[in-house]
């Protein structure tokens, strides 16, 4: 099982689009929503088969997500309890924001072009 320390590096890895999966499973963890390909998909506001991409190329990367079959068809999406750690979490946060620093602008109205008083 990965500690703080061993995810870090593989976290460093990450696009900016498997950090925003990875937020949103933490997210729907900490909300108690069951996260399947589904439920994930939908909030993400993409197709079952590009999170699937994610998934496995995430899966792939060393991240420690499990894929949970209950009932012999439906799939859960769990997160090892190291990606729920709070410092964790943050940093996943940061390096999501450092990737595309522009980002930020998107909360403050007036980078969409001013405002309309002027």
């Amino acid at each position: 099982s990965h500690t703080k320390e061993t995810i870090m590096p593989i976290l460093l890895t990450l696009t900016k689009k498997e950090l925003l999966v990875i937020l949103t499973l933490t997210h729907m963890d900490s909300e108690g929503i069951p996260s399947t390909y589904l439920t994930v998909s939908r909030r993400l506001n993409i197709s079952e088969g590009c999170l699937r991409g994610y998934i496995a190329t995430l899966i792939k990367k060393q991240v420690p997500i499990q894929k949970d079959k209950k009932n012999n068809k439906l799939v859960f999406l769990v997160l090892d309890s190291v990606l729920k750690e709070n410092a964790v979490k943050s940093q996943l946060v940061s390096l999501f924001y450092q990737n595309d620093p522009n980002q930020l602008d998107l909360l403050n109205p007036l980078s969409f072009g001013g405002s309309s008083h002027s």
